[in-house]
């Protein structure tokens, strides 16, 4: 109890000092950005040293420290002589991932489009706004610092605001708290909810040893509450950036891009596919492709699973039947043993079913918005049900950081966190 007081604690300081940062980058960016002179150059000097001991320690020169020390050499220089080439570097970072996030709106326009929905316009006209200040910032970087900071200081001043709001309404009344999580909130940047997956995946194994964590390996012995929020994280590859399911009654509901062959853009753009599966035999099979699953388990009201069932039912309202390549195969009488893509492995070993969307949000797949997540908002995060709060791009990083706090927090919401691996080595 005492460690989870200081994690709290300590967070809502962290929360505080966003919040000083913020109003420092709106009414004194000159300062700060001095301020950050003087930290670059103290970081660089004890590189250096430290870099400096590792090599004579060693009585030879060892290629990797010394290209490094001459890398922090450079950056230490440029920091003391020339600083507002690092200012400008910032501002075009800051143009890069504006002109990032304007190719997301343009492609989330097109999916718009072809799927007949509302949001062509509105992305359309948020790409343009991003390209135009995105080229500003690359190529006229020069200059442009009191805009950046605008941008940083804004950001920072809403985050810690409401974070530290959120860690303080812990010790409302529940009906309060529920209140206020169902009307704020503000996410963390999607770069940095995309690395708390991969955290996550390594702290876990850490924690394995200590049985800091609950694990097991057979969900045949851990019978399923009335919903689970099911992460799923790997070591390495595009999946350690997590992918969200949700278990309700026994069954699994899983969205993504599986078709290999309507798939573009790498796989990120595409028929969006929604397996239905029984839960133990999909989360051996996911443990079988040497997945973590992180399951996050909730009780329900007979209101709320009223609720749940209701808008499955729409959803599959909106679906006609799909068959993967090993399903095509052993209806055709043909040995489908060494047909080993994502949903034919499923199939055999779960014998799920899958279906494509006729219409509406779902039918096209993109990994920056219809993706495994909207599948999770669209059952559980409404306002009926009161369960999930999140803002921004939702992702299995804000999924992961959202309910380990309630968890820790020892809220009414999460009652049960498990974790499924095969084997921890």
């Amino acid at each position: 109890m005492r460690k989870n007081i200081f994690e709290n604690y300590s967070s809502i300081a962290t929360s505080i000092i966003a919040i000083i940062l913020g109003c420092l980058f709106l009414l004194r960016h000159e300062s700060l950005y001095f301020l950050i002179k003087i930290g670059f150059i103290l970081f660089a000097a004890l590189l250096n040293i430290n870099l400096l001991c590792q090599i004579f320690d060693k009585k030879h020169f060892d290629l990797p420290n010394i290209i490094l020390l001459i890398a922090d050499l450079f950056f230490l220089i440029t920091t003391i002589y020339h600083f507002e080439k690092i200012i400008q570097l910032i501002n075009m970072i800051m143009g890069i991932w504006l002109l990032f996030k304007a190719i997301v709106h343009i492609i989330d326009s097109y999916r718009c489009k072809i799927d007949m929905i509302h949001g062509t316009i509105n992305n359309a006209i948020k790409g343009l706004i991003d390209i135009i200040i995105g080229f500003s910032l690359v190529l006229q970087p020069d200059g442009k610092a009191w805009f950046v900071a605008l941008i940083i200081g804004i950001y920072l001043l809403l985050f810690g605001f409401f974070d530290t709001i959120s860690k303080l309404s812990m010790y409302l009344p529940p009906y309060l708290r529920q209140i206020y999580k169902k009307h704020t909130s503000v996410s963390l940047p999607v770069i940095i909810d995309a690395m708390i997956p991969q955290n996550f995946y390594f702290s876990a194994k850490k924690f394995y040893a200590s049985n800091n964590l609950q694990f097991s390996n057979d969900p045949d012995n851990d019978p399923p509450l009335d919903l689970e929020v099911l992460i799923y994280l790997k070591g390495s590859g595009p999946e350690a950036l997590g992918h969200v399911d949700i278990s309700f009654d026994g069954l699994i509901y899983s969205y993504g891009c599986h078709d290999a062959h309507h798939r573009h853009l790498g796989g990120t753009f595409g028929d969006g596919v929604l397996i239905i599966a029984p839960r133990n035999r999909f989360i051996k099979q996911a443990m079988d492709d040497n997945k973590m699953i992180i399951s996050y388990g909730f009780h329900l009201t007979d209101k709320e699973k009223t609720i749940i069932q209701k808008r499955i039912d729409e959803l599959c309202l909106r679906t006609i039947p799909w068959s993967c390549d090993a399903k095509i195969a052993l209806a055709n009488d043909q040995d489908a043993q060494n047909i080993n893509d994502y949903p034919s492995r499923v199939y055999k070993a779960a014998n799920a079913a899958m279906y494509k969307f006729t219409k509406g949000r779902f039918k096209t797949y993109f990994v920056l918005s219809t993706n495994c997540v909207l599948l999770s908002d669209y059952l559980i995060r409404t306002p009926e049900l009161n369960l999930i709060n999140l803002s921004g791009i939702v992702t299995p990083g804000s999924y992961i950081k959202f309910l380990n706090e309630e968890y820790l927090h020892h809220t009414s919401l999460v009652w049960r966190r498990l974790v499924y691996k095969k084997n921890m080595d």
